[in-house]
């Protein structure tokens, strides 16, 4: 599956347990990340996504990261918590 970013110059190809973040303008693959539902932020700013399975019964969920969409590094990392984006901070 692909998901284009909201200004279209990002993509996520999304594959079974992995998907890669392309910079449209090349097509040039900025990263190839292990991990699943990737989405981008409200402006496409930053990839959030799951790095592993669901952990318990009472609805934690995986671990997961947050990506610079723009470069493709990582800049964070939850545990068991909802990632949620708040007015114009992505």
């Amino acid at each position: 599956r692909t998901i284009a970013s909201p200004d279209g110059t990002r993509l996520i190809r999304e594959y079974e347990n992995h998907f890669q973040l392309v910079e449209t303008g090349r097509m040039s693959v900025l990263g190839d990340y292990t991990g699943t539902a990737p989405r981008f932020s409200v402006t496409g700013r930053f990839v959030t996504f799951q790095l592993g399975e669901w952990i318990d019964d009472n609805g934690g969920n995986a671990p997961s990261n947050i990506l610079d969409a723009i470069d493709g590094r990582p800049t964070g990392n939850a545990v068991n918590v909802p990632a949620a984006w708040a007015h114009d901070d992505s």
